[in-house]
């Protein structure tokens, strides 16, 4: 049944169901522990298994609060998609090479060309691939929105191209691409740019100005998708957000092992992190061989982070796996 909530913080919130008020202390209790922030206007709460409420902020934009265990359930399925599709990874790096590769995409496509290079930064750079309506709504750039002004060559270092741009809640997104092919077809473009282009025209366009979309990028995945996947079973459609959460749990796992490494663990070491842990002398040792390792967890964890603009708290509830961070503790890593 549905809850209204009506009012502000500085006034007082009242809350009514059926249009008759609540009044009783215990109900209005639970409402609060829901934590609903309060400067949402016009709230719905539902505390149904999908949907804690919504309302909207100072800008007018429709903002869920998702009840934890459907976001749970959600993240495991993300995870168990991405578990199960590690061959189609592999394919698609193959794929992503021999279209840059060509110079011109598969079979002298422009656009092919435009959209590799697309998941190209995306997985080198960790930008998200973004949308007119969010550019338009929020001020926010991804990649399909990308503009010239955006772009900046190095002349004193040949072959580097900073890319610079505002993103997803005003985070700067900055980062470096040494990628020899993406410059030169970034270069060109730029320079070859049609008499009196701006620098507001956006950089991904094929055909004479068409510019690429999200959901351009995400039927080319959906085509590699429908070619990896065994003839009678139902394709995993591979999307842009789940390149960036397989992304950030490779860049993950990367990182650790070198922190690790340079502590005289990882791969290389004699013993894992678990035997480090067993073999400690004394519950101090135990204590300060755990530590270690959360630390290095944590570490990789705001590493991976930093790569795709997010914050720790981010990275770590929405894109590291973790499973992966319960196998590191429990599992020998010789």
């Amino acid at each position: 049944m549905k809850i209204t909530r009506i009012g502000t913080y500085k006034t007082g919130f009242k809350y009514y169901k059926n249009k008759v008020e609540i009044t009783n202390a215990d109900d209005i209790e639970k409402i609060k522990l829901l934590k609903i922030p309060p400067a949402y206007e016009n709230v719905s709460i539902l505390n149904d298994k999908k949907i804690i409420a919504y309302g909207y902020d100072s800008k007018n934009r429709k903002q869920v609060l998702y009840n934890p265990a459907f976001i749970a359930k959600q993240n495991a399925k993300k995870y168990d998609k991405i578990s199960t599709s590690i061959k189609f990874f592999s394919i698609l790096k193959k794929r992503i090479a021999s279209d840059l590769g060509s110079g011109s995409g598969s079979g002298g496509d422009e656009k092919t060309l435009a959209i590799a290079v697309i998941i190209t930064l995306i997985l080198t750079c960790g930008f998200r691939i973004g949308n007119k309506k969010y550019e338009k709504d929020n001020n926010s750039v991804g990649l399909t929105t990308l503009k010239y002004s955006h772009l900046k060559f190095d002349n004193d270092r040949q072959g580097i191209l900073l890319i610079d741009f505002i993103g997803k809640k005003g985070v700067r997104n900055v980062a470096e691409c040494d990628n020899k092919i993406i410059y030169e077809y970034l270069y060109n473009k730029y320079k070859n740019a049609t008499s009196g282009a701006s620098k507001d025209d956006y950089v991904f366009t094929y055909d004479g100005g068409k510019v690429i979309t999200s959901a351009d990028v995400n039927e080319y995945l959906k085509v590699i998708s429908n070619k990896y996947s065994r003839k009678g079973t139902e394709p995993i459609i591979i999307t842009t957000k789940d390149l960036r959460t397989w992304n950030a749990n490779m860049l993950f796992l990367t990182y650790y092992k070198k922190l690790r490494k340079s502590r005289g663990r990882g791969k290389d070491a004699k013993k894992g992190d678990a035997d480090a842990i067993a073999d400690a002398k004394d519950a101090t040792a135990q204590d300060a061989a755990e530590k270690s390792i959360n630390k290095d967890i944590k570490a990789a964890i705001e590493m991976v982070a930093h790569k795709l603009h997010n914050s720790y708290s981010i990275c770590r509830k929405s894109y590291i796996d973790p499973k992966i961070i319960e196998d590191l503790l429990s599992s020998r890593q010789s």
